[in-house]
């Protein structure tokens, strides 16, 4: 593999003697378009790894929530940044055959459809832990609640700069 790199870099430098301005310009756009792929690339990487540190858990809980608010939900900050806000969405899957049952305006939401957007911007330090009580979206069909298994779906985390 080596032997590749080595013909190349001759051919390159040839090139360039004969041809200075053109393969000059060729060797800095191509740098350019690299090092914007290198960039795009890391920054998403950083943002997965610290998304990553963020956990994110729904429960259905009269018992520390109220029946009009009765999805437990609690973010654990384990990320290396300060969480500013969090959006989410909810999924609800029957025990049985797993289909999402929420409902989304017109359509059933039946493989992908999650409610409508949930969010909460208590501002989370690294180790921060916060729960609160949220309402049950919008379901198809007679089901009840504590009969489904409950998901968080699509989280979007912003984390203070």
């Amino acid at each position: 593999m080596i032997w590749l790199y080595i013909i190349i870099a001759i051919i390159v430098t040839i090139l360039f003697i004969r041809f200075p301005k053109p393969v000059g310009a060729f060797i800095g756009i191509i740098g350019i378009a690299l090092g914007a792929v290198y960039f795009y690339y890391d920054g998403q990487q950083k943002q997965i790894g610290m998304s990553e540190g963020v956990e994110i858990a729904i429960t259905f809980d009269t018992k520390n929530c109220t029946k009009e608010l009765p999805l437990l939900v609690t973010i654990q900050n384990n990320s290396q940044l300060m969480i500013e806000r969090i959006n989410w969405n909810i999924g609800a899957h029957t025990k049985t055959d797993g289909n999402n049952i929420i409902y989304s305006g017109n359509n059933v939401a039946v493989d992908y459809g999650f409610s409508d957007h949930y969010s909460s911007e208590k501002i989370l330090d690294l180790g921060q832990k916060f729960s609160s009580c949220y309402q049950i979206p919008s379901l198809t069909g007679q089901f009840t609640p504590e009969d489904l298994n409950w998901s968080i779906v699509q989280e979007d985390i912003i984390f203070q700069n």
